[in-house]
């Protein structure tokens, strides 16, 4: 099991890097589809993006709502940090796929990782400060 260090908290990296690379070798297993997918229409790909941004926002979502324990608050808000990471996972995704699949899902997976994931430690540190509040 992965983990990396925050603070005085272990953050078990593990079930990012099961879901991130379930998404590259998923795309890799079906590139021909999405291919036609993206060349038939704006309109289908851009529902495709929409599914595929609302199926990754929730999976994050439960995974960085479990990271820490309820008596701790993030110091970014959990749903700033969905936001990051699905936008910055799709973007690769497209990137990859747009590149015909230069790298491996790993190889994707493990940059993914090696980029998102010291934003993701910093964010989710066991301390006293909070996260801030919507002005709203």
């Amino acid at each position: 099991m992965q983990q990396e260090s925050a603070g005085n908290a272990e953050i078990d990296l593990d079930p990012l890097a099961q879901l991130s690379l379930r998404f590259f070798s998923h795309a890799a297993k079906w590139q021909r589809f999405y291919r036609a997918i993206s060349r038939m229409s704006k309109e289908s790909s851009t529902l495709l993006h929409t599914y595929a941004h609302r199926l990754l926002s929730d999976e994050l979502r439960t995974y960085l709502g479990q990271l820490t324990p309820r008596s701790t608050q993030p110091t970014i808000p959990v749903e700033v940090a969905v936001a990051y990471l699905t936008s910055t996972l799709l973007a690769l995704l497209t990137w990859w796929l747009d590149q015909d699949l230069l790298y491996t899902p790993e190889q994707m997976d493990a940059m993914f990782r090696k980029l998102a994931l010291p934003g993701l430690a910093g964010a989710f540190v066991l301390s006293d400060e909070k996260s801030p509040k919507p002005e709203r």
